[in-house]
């Protein structure tokens, strides 16, 4: 069940703790709170919430900084298909 839908990261971290939600689906590039902060909100207030990022930064240090933060999965929005 879809608990909200957030235009950016304050209405995410407002989402967040209004519904507490067992998964959150979170891209990094927000226009004004980083996604590694919603990250972290969620990790530090709804232990339980599996964090996954849904973004286009396939870069180790991204990578490492949202697993840092708490995230439990991490999808590249560009991902092609793989023939094997």
């Amino acid at each position: 069940e879809l608990a909200a839908v957030a235009a950016n990261g304050r209405e995410g971290i407002a989402a967040l703790d209004r519904h507490r939600p067992d998964v959150l689906l979170v891209d990094l590039d927000l226009p004004d709170v980083r996604g590694l902060e919603l990250i972290r909100h969620a990790h530090a207030e709804i232990p339980e919430c599996d964090a996954m990022v849904v973004t286009v930064f396939g870069d180790e240090r991204h990578v490492l900084e949202s697993i840092e933060a708490g995230a439990t999965g991490y999808l590249l929005k560009d991902l092609s298909l793989i023939h094997i």
